[in-house]
């Protein structure tokens, strides 16, 4: 399958550019903001969203403009790890001190395809769309997901991956201390946008052991957040050499994948 389009966002590297200078061994941006913006929100809506709304539209956005595509025309696959936890605790917590007092924005926030729901509305797309979670396999699982699809009946799928930090109360079962988030725009076809190629295959076995980074950026982020699982496939597609990437979709399932540049 080829990867016509590449959204990345994490705290200090905003972009594939920033990436990419990140493995150059530039320094993380100072000025970058700590949240995302996507353009596609009005301001009220940017307000209302949560953060892992945000972050999920800003790279689901990045991947679409970068493989020039209309996104109410391309079917979704959305993964996360553990939802929006920041909400999740702060229901637990409102339920068992004042439940009359549990806020309706938050209860509609709280759904894990909220990400999903706002895409399509802010979007205007009415593609089918698929939300899912596979604990610390969430993202290959995704990856799987969409490469499943590619193979049934679509020409191209958006996958979005994202995860946002927990609050403390939740670190000792659902660990995650930053943003982070990626997605790809995948197709059966090479095209004119087409950056890479990736040749799949699903086996089964083990985790694969952590992966090592000479960017102690890039290691620090790999260990921050659960979906940064993915973070060596992005390092491939941003122009590192790899000789090959695995990742784990399942707690004995693997995807194997050769990655090679499509040259313009």
């Amino acid at each position: 399958m080829y990867v016509d389009g590449i959204g990345f966002w994490a705290a200090g590297l905003p972009n594939l550019a920033a990436l990419r200078g990140c493995l150059r061994g530039d320094p993380a941006l100072t000025d970058a903001p700590v949240k995302p913006a996507p353009s596609m929100l009005a301001a009220a809506e940017k307000r209302r969203a949560p953060d892992s709304v945000l972050l999920a539209l800003e790279v689901a956005t990045q991947a679409c403009s970068a493989a020039a595509r209309d996104p109410r025309e391309l079917p979704s696959v959305f993964t996360c790890t553990y939802g929006d936890l920041a909400i999740t605790d702060h229901m637990c917590s409102t339920l068992a001190s004042a439940p009359t007092q549990l806020s309706p924005t938050k209860f509609h926030n709280s759904v894990h395809n909220a990400a999903a729901g706002y895409w399509g509305i802010a979007s205007g797309s009415t593609t089918p769309t698929t939300a899912l979670s596979a604990g610390p396999h969430s993202f290959g699982a995704g990856l799987c997901e969409a490469a499943m699809q590619l193979q049934a009946d679509n020409d191209s799928v958006l996958l979005v991956a994202y995860d946002i930090a927990s609050p403390p109360v939740l670190n000792q079962v659902a660990s995650s201390t930053a943003l982070f988030g990626a997605a790809l725009v995948l197709s059966n076809h090479r095209s004119a946008q087409s950056v890479a190629c990736i040749e799949l295959v699903i086996e089964h076995g083990a985790p694969p052991s952590s992966a090592i980074f000479s960017s102690s950026l890039l290691q620090q982020l790999y260990t921050s957040n659960p979906m940064a699982s993915c973070l060596p496939l992005f390092v491939a597609l941003a122009g590192a050499p790899q000789t090959g990437v695995i990742l784990s979709a399942g707690a004995e399932l693997l995807l194997r994948m050769e990655i090679s540049e499509c040259p313009t």
